[in-house]
């Protein structure tokens, strides 16, 4: 299975008690429908995505899930799997709408502001706690824009095209 064809869903941080049940943040928020359906994932397991099949899946939160894997059943077992980041096929990706996105979607779009034009392309999304910030490569510059949104005004998906009005000064602050 090829990492280009998944998407990054989950990373197991701990274990949770010592039956081979582990606690895994979630990343790429999806339905919990879609979760709670989920048969099997892919492990990134020394660069490789190997499939585990999932016995159990409960929500802790919107954040965190426990899950087992069949043939896990025990801590020491289990201790193998963290830090372990968790992989789903793209395609469980809901279509996204409006100014809504998903982490990777957007890589590559062209970002304008109101004021200052075309800035440039989305080259990395930088996940923060309240908001993504947008990394735009103007040049050989570095922008950042948080992905706000007061500050995102519009996503066209067929142009590829960001649309922003950032706060005065932001962006002539970066490009100095």
């Amino acid at each position: 299975m090829k990492k280009e064809e998944n998407f990054l869903f989950a990373s197991v941080t701990k274990l949770h008690g010592y039956k081979g049940s582990v606690v895994a943040k979630i990343v790429q928020p999806l339905p919990e429908k879609t979760v709670k359906k989920l048969e099997s994932v892919f492990l990134e397991i020394k660069g490789q995505l190997v499939p585990f099949f999932i016995e159990q899946l409960s929500y802790k939160n919107s954040e965190w899930i426990y899950i087992n894997f069949v043939g896990i059943d025990s801590e020491p077992k289990a201790q193998a799997l963290l830090k372990a980041t968790i992989w789903l096929p793209s395609d469980l990706i809901p279509k996204s709408r409006g100014k809504n996105f998903q982490r990777d979607e957007i890589l590559s779009y062209d970002v304008y502001d109101a004021s200052f034009g075309l800035i440039g392309k989305v080259s990395r999304i930088i996940e923060m706690p309240h908001y993504p910030l947008l990394e735009i490569l103007h040049g050989s510059k570095e922008v950042l824009i948080p992905a706000a949104d007061e500050i995102v005004t519009k996503i066209d998906r067929k142009k590829k095209i960001i649309y922003i009005t950032a706060p005065e000064g932001l962006i002539d602050m970066y490009l100095q």
